[in-house]
């Protein structure tokens, strides 16, 4: 059994649908008003608005932008976030000029539909398994572990960040969805970046040690 019902991170999710964008949907198709504010998005989302907002930030890093700046931002946001998570808030704060931003619900309504094949696959290959990987000890764990990747993206050089970002969004999907294996394969795949970028800056050291040192050498003995 799983404490999702109780759990101050995740609201539950039903098995056979995306329920996060059930909510969207219902924000863009009600009211009169052409526009709805962040605000209004994020009380509907209620918890899960931390794991979505993180998710579309390192969705958004994904993106291949030629601005280490872009990274730096992404992945101190992401952690500013991830760790009100972890502190336990009920609700997701913001800067009172970000939460009264608007945004047309036509948009929004098109937003929607340009993610039904996004919608229809997680239909077809999600289910809540592997549940001790979506409790709320493991949510604020996995919360833990994404301030401390997303501050690595926002001091590292983007080397492997791509990777990092991929993977916390697979985990998000599935902390969102209740499924514990695409919790384990983000989590894999973002540490595996880590690895792959330690490794690299690793060898990058080494080599400029290495020419460094030759040309010291070379030039003692040419003097």
């Amino acid at each position: 059994m799983t404490d999702r019902t109780q759990d101050p991170l995740l609201a539950p999710a039903t098995p056979t649908t995306a329920d996060v964008f059930d909510r969207i949907g219902r924000i863009a198709h009600a009211g009169l008003d052409q526009t709805v504010t962040l605000r209004d998005i994020l009380r509907e989302l209620d918890h899960e608005s931390f794991v979505v907002v993180v998710l579309i930030l390192h969705f958004l890093n994904g993106i291949p932008i030629p601005n280490p700046l872009f990274c730096v931002m992404i992945g101190v946001s992401a952690a500013l976030i991830a760790g009100q998570a972890v502190l336990g808030r009920t609700f997701l704060w913001l800067p009172g000029v970000l939460l009264r931003r608007t945004i047309n619900r036509d948009a929004l309504k098109q937003g929607l539909l340009k993610s039904q094949p996004l919608i229809g696959f997680l239909r077809r290959w999600t289910r809540p398994r592997l549940a001790n990987f979506t409790t709320r000890r493991a949510a604020r764990l996995l919360m833990c572990l994404v301030v401390v990747l997303s501050l690595v993206i926002a001091t590292i050089l983007p080397i492997g960040n791509f990777m990092i970002s991929i993977g916390i969004v697979v985990m998000c999907l599935g902390l969102l969805i209740g499924d514990g294996a695409f919790v384990l394969v983000g989590t894999a795949v973002a540490l595996f970046g880590v690895a792959w970028a330690t490794m690299v800056m690793g060898g990058l050291v080494l080599v400029a040690f290495v020419a460094i040192k030759s040309a010291i050498v070379g030039h003692i003995v040419l003097w």
